[in-house]
């Protein structure tokens, strides 16, 4: 696929998922959520293999990371028991803000209890 097509690809995605989001909000929340999602689909199929490796290794004191890699295929890996999926089943939207400071960004209105005082 092209650099354009790809492009042309993400913006008709962000295009359906206008919701709550503005076009000019698209670059810094949409599109960066689905390359996250995106990476989170090529990971999944490893994501218990993964689990079960960083475990093993880290009980052994070994780097897990170049096993891990190694399963996964690519140069990253997601170590933790969470993905999007379970991130969104889990939490509603404002909690998982609260409770990720640095994504609070996203939507600054968004306002959280543990953070009343910014």
């Amino acid at each position: 696929m092209s650099q354009t097509s790809l492009s042309s690809l993400i913006w008709s995605v962000a295009d359906l998922l206008r919701g709550d989001y503005k076009p000019h909000e698209y670059g810094r929340v949409i599109l960066p959520f689905t390359v996250l999602r995106r990476l989170d689909c090529v990971l999944a199929p490893t994501k218990t293999a993964v689990l079960a490796e960083l475990a093993a290794k880290e009980v052994l004191g070994i780097n897990p990371q170049p096993f891990v890699e190694r399963i996964t295929g690519v140069p990253f890996a997601n170590t933790s028991a969470l993905d999007l999926r379970t991130l969104i089943c889990r939490h509603s939207r404002t909690q998982l803000l609260c409770a990720h400071s640095d994504l609070a960004v996203l939507r600054p209105s968004a306002k959280c209890p543990s953070r009343a005082g910014d």
